[in-house]
């Protein structure tokens, strides 16, 4: 019965209703989670609000069939990982050896996967939340539903939002967008390094989890809604600045941690504005966005959501033809073919997973 859940984000919340007895998104349930999650129940509590148990449980092991299968990597992509992984830290440790895998596990699942170093920050903070398989279900589940877009070639889900927010800021703060523009920056410059790393690398982790908590059950506009917070409570102390470098450095924090609770507190006002400008905008902005793109002679972009999801099986066979299908996959698009042949057909009991964005 799960399997036949798979296939849309709303299916997936649906499932996880009635099958885990799990919030449903709205505003109530937001803050209730803005409240905080007990670190005891935290793996219990993502799981359930972002759909990454009901992941975990139709994918029936597909984790430890990338991590057998994580040769298909370039030199290049493996190495990056190895020497990110070796850079980043985390409060208290964590399992390097661990973070490897779950990366390299996750850029072999998908031909849309395509790692950058955020990557190697939100898939250790996973690790160090919800230990190892659960790190690569819900980096699976994010790049599927809360950041969908956000780890592919060229980024194309993170450019579209780039460009949305900067357009909010500009109308809802013009003050600040005009006086930091006068000045030569653009506020993509100040916000880029918290959101591409989902604040994991700019706020203490006792901070990014409260975040998370609301983000993993709605979507990745909470973040949005906490940097638009963010400047404002910022806005007159940046009206102040007179360089760039003051600028950098008065938000080399998005804000104090200590503030957290207020911090929420507006984001959640903001919470149903924000995503509902972004899900009309997405519309407008991402064609835009695609055929920039084309023009820069990197029209393979466009299809980085026209993929159908790998069907879960252990057959050997299956996974030679699926292994197959992403080196024609990487071919086309090195080669600037507009289509790719169609992945295999899913066996008997399978459920072929097409998905594309925005919906």
């Amino acid at each position: 019965m799960l399997r036949s859940l798979v296939g849309s984000e709303m299916c997936i919340r649906d499932s996880i209703n009635a099958e885990y007895g799990g919030l449903p998104a709205g505003a109530m349930e937001l803050q209730r989670l803005a409240r905080g999650s007990a670190t005891h129940a935290r793996a219990e509590v993502w799981g359930r609000v972002s759909g990454l148990d009901v992941r975990e449980v139709v994918s029936g092991g597909v984790y430890q069939t990338m991590v057998a299968n994580t040769h298909q990597l370039s030199t290049e992509c493996a190495g990056d990982i190895d020497r990110d992984v070796s850079r980043v830290q985390f409060e208290g440790g964590f399992d390097k050896t661990g973070l490897q895998r779950v990366l390299k596990a996750f850029c072999v699942w998908h031909p849309s996967v395509s790692y950058c170093q955020p990557l190697c920050f939100i898939g250790g903070f996973l690790l160090t939340q919800l230990g190892e398989p659960k790190a690569f279900y819900g980096l699976a589940q994010m790049h599927t539903s809360q950041c969908r877009g956000y780890w592919t070639r060229g980024m194309i889900g993170w450019k579209v939002d780039e460009r949305i927010l900067t357009d909010y800021i500009e109308r809802q703060l013009p003050g600040v967008f005009n006086h930091i523009t006068s000045m030569g920056i653009q506020p993509g410059m100040v916000f880029t390094p918290w959101l591409q790393t989902l604040f994991v690398s700019h706020l203490p982790a006792s901070t990014v989890v409260r975040l998370w908590d609301c983000m993993l059950g709605s979507a990745v506009h909470f973040l949005h809604a906490v940097a638009i917070a963010a400047f404002r409570r910022k806005s007159t102390q940046l009206l102040e600045t007179r360089g760039a470098c003051e600028v950098i450095k008065l938000f080399s924090q998005p804000f104090d941690p200590d503030n957290l609770d207020q911090v929420l507190e507006e984001a959640l006002a903001l919470e149903s504005s924000v995503k509902e400008y972004f899900l009309q905008a997405r519309e407008l902005v991402y064609p835009e966005v695609v055929e920039a793109a084309r023009d820069l002679h990197e029209s393979h972009y466009k299809s980085a959501f026209d993929y159908t999801e790998p069907p879960i099986d252990d057959n050997a066979q299956d996974l030679q033809e699926m292994a197959e299908h992403r080196r024609s996959v990487r071919h086309s698009r090195l080669s600037g073919k507009a289509k790719s042949s169609p992945p295999p057909s899913p066996r008997s009991g399978q459920v072929a997973r097409s998905w594309h964005w925005p919906t």
